[in-house]
Parts: structure tokens; sequence; C-alpha cells
């Protein structure tokens, strides 16, 4: 797996996370969205009420897969250790 390379990056602010494309706004997913375990986004799934709104759908889109795809390369690498959450309940947002 590739992960994207970008012009700039920028510090997160967040410890196991460390740098960031500087276009990333970094915040908790519960301020972003509420998902229960097994539901997804995608845009089949998201209304269409105007351009605005929608282009604004599809860049929160864009940025969720970007971040999943660095979470999982931060995983395999090792640079954050997901072993106690492997061990424990899972979390539903």
């Amino acid at each position: 797996m590739s992960v994207p390379k970008y012009p700039k990056y920028k510090d997160s602010g967040v410890e196991w996370l460390g740098e960031v494309p500087e276009h990333w706004d970094v915040m908790a997913l519960k301020r972003i969205t509420y998902l229960k375990s097994g539901d997804s986004i995608t845009g089949e799934t998201i209304e269409e009420t105007g351009d605005a709104q929608t282009a604004e759908a599809e860049r929160a889109i864009e940025l969720l897969q970007e971040r999943r795809t660095a979470l999982i390369s931060a995983a395999v690498t090792g640079k954050i250790d997901v072993r106690e959450f492997a061990e424990s309940e899972p979390i539903y947002l």
C-alpha cells in the first residue's frame, strides 16, 4: 500500500498521528459524523440537497478516506500501537 505524497505538511497536534497534509483539518471524528458499527459513507448515501452541501460532503468523504489510509499505514508501520484496541471491547461512535 502506498500513501500519497503532499507538497506541504503540518503538525497535527496529536502525538501518535504526527504530521498531516497542510490542507487537512484535524478534529475528533465524533465532531464530523455519527456512525454506528456497519455504517459507511458513500456517494450513494448522500441525498443531494444542493451543490454546496454535496461538494462539502464529497470533500468530507475524501478527507475521511485519506485519514483512514494514513491510520492504516501508521498501524502497519508501527507508528501507533493498536494491540490494546484489538483486545478491548468495540468502540461505537
